[in-house]
């Protein structure tokens, strides 16, 4: 199997330009995307809507995670809880990055920015509301089994169950948004330099 290089995969959709300069010194060299358009088969104002919502829940999720992450309770002491809740903090990166990313996004975008877009969001939301759920269940367990377990702790535990199913819900919708295609390259489109 031949690896080809990111660059070189992400320069397949494009074909370049010899531009001749103002004063006739040379050329200039641009890169035109030929590639297909892409956009969420939504109405302006329902795709508006629903980013409006994922950065709520976004928002909230960051909340309920700083909150709960201070709270001075046994189960947040719990080395196995600690460690898959840590873990799932590298899965809410790929989450944000793909949030950030539909949040800034047009209504066209190039297929490798939406496929992008999409597999971040789904698989780090999934991936996070997974691993807090080991997290919770390793954290009250262990509680339990040492008899050490508070009403903060509920609460606590709680709180994680929240910021999963947050990340899981805009996972699920991400998932299930329809998908427009198009090979029209009359799209804005800004040169690469």
């Amino acid at each position: 199997m031949v690896k080809t290089s990111y660059r070189k995969r992400y320069f397949e959709d494009y074909e370049t330009i010899q531009v001749p300069r103002k004063h006739g010194h040379g050329v200039r060299v641009l890169y035109q995307y030929k590639g297909m358009w892409c956009r969420w088969y939504l109405e302006d104002h329902t795709i508006s809507w629903l980013k409006k919502l994922f950065l709520l829940c976004l928002l909230l999720n960051c909340l309920l995670y700083a909150g709960v992450s201070i709270m001075q309770t046994p189960l947040n002491h719990s080395r196995l809880m600690g460690g898959f809740a840590i873990a799932s903090v590298v899965a809410w990166l790929y989450e944000i990055a793909g949030l950030i990313r539909f949040l800034l996004a047009k209504e066209w975008v190039k297929e490798r920015s939406l496929n992008e877009i999409n597999q971040w969001i789904i698989a780090g939301g999934f991936i996070r509301a997974l691993l807090l759920l080991i997290a919770v269940i390793c954290g009250i367990t262990e509680c339990i089994y040492a008899e050490s377990i508070l009403w903060t702790d509920a609460l606590a535990a709680c709180m994680y169950l929240v910021c999963a199913f947050l990340s899981f819900s805009v996972s699920r919708t991400q998932k299930h948004l329809f998908v427009d295609i198009s090979k029209e390259n009359n799209h804005v489109d800004e040169p690469l330099f």
